[in-house]
């Protein structure tokens, strides 16, 4: 059976990770990155990085079978980033597009660990989370989808989930939104805290290559990053007719 050939791109947070996941004759696989460890001129940097780590690993781009990225929730330029090129990239070589969350890919990299949930909380900023929850079992199913939420609220929307996924479910938070309500002095016991992980290009490719096994591609038009936020601040037109501070985020307590 013919190995695929992953070129992976987040650039959702803070770093901007290029990676490529490939096979060797006898099917061990094989993975170069580079990273750009700053928040800005992500878009300046990846294909300088795509570059190199095409001739680190000795491949054209011709040999690629997919491109997957890192879809969000995150930074909104990044997001836009990593999409963009992840479809210019296809579109000129005529491959397809591999979307995968970067909450998941932050549960991907723990999924060894022996709970039954992941619930990952990533750093939306204005003291907000971008919240996702996932179970592994041979193969990853969604218990919730990305959502934004308070920080403070969410004690409250674990023990409601808990009611909903089973008392005795095994639970682990994690995700650099764990510093958020450590700075906030959120508990969230009795919920254990895992590590305070953030998205890797490492995992992108990883589900990436999943997800071309399991026919999850697509075509480049109809990649599209998930954004959650919509917006960070209200309009001048509707703070005239009353809106004050900030939206609120998409999950409020009942």
């Amino acid at each position: 059976m013919e190995k695929n050939c992953i070129l992976a791109i987040e650039s959702s947070g803070r770093t901007l990770g290029v990676g490529l996941l490939m096979f060797n004759d006898r099917g061990h696989p094989l993975f170069y990155q580079r990273l750009h460890h700053d928040r800005t001129q992500h878009a300046e940097h990846v294909l300088p990085l795509v570059s190199e780590l095409l001739i680190q690993a000795g491949i054209e781009r011709k040999e690629l079978s997919a491109v997957a990225f890192g879809q969000g929730p995150g930074g909104f330029t990044g997001l836009r980033v990593a999409c963009g090129i992840a479809q210019g990239i296809a579109f000129a070589l005529e491959i397809p597009v591999v979307p995968v969350s970067s909450l998941l890919a932050v549960a991907h990299m723990h999924r060894a660990e022996p709970f039954d949930v992941h619930v990952v909380i990533i750093d939306a900023r204005m003291h907000e989370l971008y919240v996702g929850a996932y179970a592994y079992h041979q193969r990853w199913q969604v218990c919730h989808q990305p959502m934004l939420i308070q920080a403070r609220h969410l004690p409250l929307w674990l023990q409601q989930q808990q009611s909903i996924w089973g008392k005795q479910k095994r639970i682990q938070v994690l995700g650099n939104g764990l510093q958020v309500c450590n700075d906030l002095g959120v508990c969230i016991e009795p919920f254990i805290a895992g590590p305070q992980s953030s998205p890797h290009v490492k995992q992108v490719a990883q589900l990436g290559e999943l997800g071309l096994q399991q026919n999850l591609a697509i075509s480049p038009e109809q990649a599209a990053p998930l954004y959650i936020r919509d917006k960070i601040a209200f309009t001048i037109q509707e703070r005239e007719q009353g809106h004050g501070g900030n939206p609120s985020a998409n999950w409020q307590p009942s």
